[in-house]
């Protein structure tokens, strides 16, 4: 299938061995402008006074924004809250948001919302940044993660699809796409309504959730222009361990989940239970929360680390997968660097189905170079009975 973004290189050569496969995502460069422009923008946030340093942050991706829009001729329905408008920036900042816009507009959509997504992130305080989870997904991954959630059985004519930690769009747009593809054919407005009533994201940093829905509306630019009508609101401020699905559930639970050790108060340590044992990481209570949200025979996709597969902290996790998601398909990571900006990190991309009998989990390992915008290659596909092997999966 064409995937947004990206290009599959089809001189691509298979591994020798019969039972392996091969397949590249070859994602677009941003270019050498857009990695200086970038770089310009850190340093300046730098050079801020720590208190006013947010605030700041805040009004320069808004300029950018409001400049990338200008450059594509598109309008968005989504106002930046006054909030983030403030504080006027100087003239060297507004050039040099200006340059970052300028940088992001030869780009395809889904490639400049993460240009841009990354952008911000890369001028919070690395304190923010990190308690946030800030360290949002490469479009190359996120495709080979939708991809992987299609082939666990997502029908994109009909699933309900929530991503609980949105933050910069990098599976709001694509999955709306997906949802756009499956129902062609139908009037622009029938595709809006069907995609407002399937699609939620939730983002506890309201800046990042603006973006969110801002990226989202870029990537249905051409069916909101068509309707003649903006875009409902589909990301929701909020923290999504607080939120209770009360009868609300989805077809397709997906995303990159905040990683992170965390303490937790003692009623949400109570409401996720079942998965945690000794001290908590973020990605797997929120795995755990994955499973609250998903409908009987639903799928997980996650981006996590590949540490919940061993060690006591997790074993309570494994087994509650075991028993109430096994593991579909998995795809390890095998580069530890250059996957998500500034982080060393072993990572895996993973469906899990609800309510499965538990079959074969297939594997591939997955080589990713050129710095995360660049290359996936999957090879050495394998079947196995289960990765959970202490909890019986």
């Amino acid at each position: 299938m064409s995937i947004p973004g990206l290009q599959i290189d089809s001189a691509f050569r298979k591994p020798k061995a019969s039972t392996q496969q091969g397949a590249v995502y070859l994602a677009k460069s941003p270019g050498e402008t857009f990695r200086s422009a970038r770089g310009m923008a850190r340093a300046w946030a730098e050079s801020l006074e720590e208190s006013r340093r947010m605030e700041k942050v805040r009004a320069f991706m808004t300029k950018v924004i409001a400049e990338y829009a200008a450059g594509i001729d598109w309008a968005s329905s989504t106002r930046a809250p006054v909030e983030f408008t403030g504080r006027n920036l100087d003239f060297s900042a507004s050039a040099l948001a200006l340059t970052v816009a300028k940088s992001a507009v030869p780009l395809d959509a889904i490639t400049a919302s993460y240009w841009l997504s990354v952008t911000y992130t890369a001028m919070l305080p690395d304190s923010i940044r990190s308690s946030l989870g800030a360290y949002y997904t490469p479009p190359a991954l996120s495709a080979r993660l939708l991809d992987l959630a299609t082939e666990a059985g997502t029908d994109w004519r009909t699933c309900r699809v929530l991503d609980p930690a949105c933050g910069g769009g990098a599976f709001l747009g694509p999955a709306a796409l997906r949802m756009a593809a499956g129902l062609k054919g139908q009037s622009a407005q029938a595709i809006l309504s069907s995609i407002e009533q399937r699609l939620r994201g939730f983002e506890i940093d309201p800046f990042a959730a603006w973006l969110s829905q801002t990226f989202l509306e870029v990537a249905l630019a051409e069916s909101i222009a068509t309707a003649g009508r903006p875009l409902s609101n589909l990301v929701s401020v909020c923290d999504a361990l607080q939120q209770e699905p009360r009868g609300d559930a989805f077809d397709l639970v997906i995303g990159n989940p905040p990683y992170r050790r965390v303490g937790l108060s003692a009623s949400i340590r109570e409401r996720y239970k079942r998965g945690l044992y000794g001290r908590a990481n973020l990605y797997g209570v929120f795995t755990e929360l994955a499973l609250r949200w998903t409908a009987p025979g639903g799928i997980i996709a996650y981006v996590t680390p590949t540490s919940f597969l061993a060690g006591e902290y997790f074993k309570s996790l494994r087994s509650l997968l075991a028993g109430e998601a096994p593991p579909v398909a998995v795809d390890f990571i095998e580069a530890r660097k250059g996957v998500f900006e500034n982080v060393l990190q072993e990572t895996m991309l993973a469906t899990y189905r609800r309510n499965w009998l538990t079959g074969k989990t297939t594997v591939h390992h997955v080589t990713v170079s050129l710095a995360c915008n660049g290359l996936l290659r999957r090879r050495g596909q394998g079947f196995f009975g289960g990765i959970f092997p202490d909890a019986g999966g």
